[in-house]
């Protein structure tokens, strides 16, 4: 019996110093204004009651896209409409200088290669004439917008 009341005492105490205390954020500093201010709080709950048949949904201060898409290949279309009509139309922003797609993954369709590739060959497609840099699969050109993400020394 004193055993196996020292085990169980043991496993309290583990359990105890194994669990961690959780912090929930329920204050907003973001400015009132931005519609992904409203959003942030959604990405624990999304809105999925707000979306329309593309699997796409707008917040009505119209600058913010939230887009649950289990299809790549749609996916891709969307982020190619948004990037190239939709955001340009509403807000005047020129999709070659003003306007950055942010993906969570580098492989895959709806990874960095995949749709820098498809954006590319949308918002900057080859020219005659036009300086082109290739290094292994991927193409530069001249006008395209290239961000540093890792350092090789």
């Amino acid at each position: 019996m004193a055993s196996g009341q020292v085990v169980f005492e043991q496993g309290v105490n583990l359990r105890h110093h194994l669990s961690r205390p959780q912090v929930f954020q329920t204050e907003v500093f973001a400015p009132q204004n931005f519609g992904h201010r409203r959003h942030a709080a959604e990405v624990q709950d999304p809105p999925f009651g707000v979306q329309d048949q593309g699997g796409e949904a707008q917040a009505p201060e119209a600058d913010f896209f939230w887009v649950r898409q289990d299809d790549p290949a749609r996916v891709q279309e969307i982020v190619l409409q948004l990037v190239t009509e939709r955001i340009p139309q509403m807000y005047g922003l020129d999709p070659h200088t003003e306007i950055q797609t942010l993906t969570p993954m580098h492989k895959g369709e709806v990874g960095t290669a995949a749709l820098n590739e498809l954006l590319q060959a949308k918002i900057n497609p080859p020219r005659p004439n036009r300086p082109e840099l290739k290094r292994g699969q991927t193409v530069f050109r001249q006008g395209d917008r290239v961000f540093q993400t890792r350092n090789n020394y």
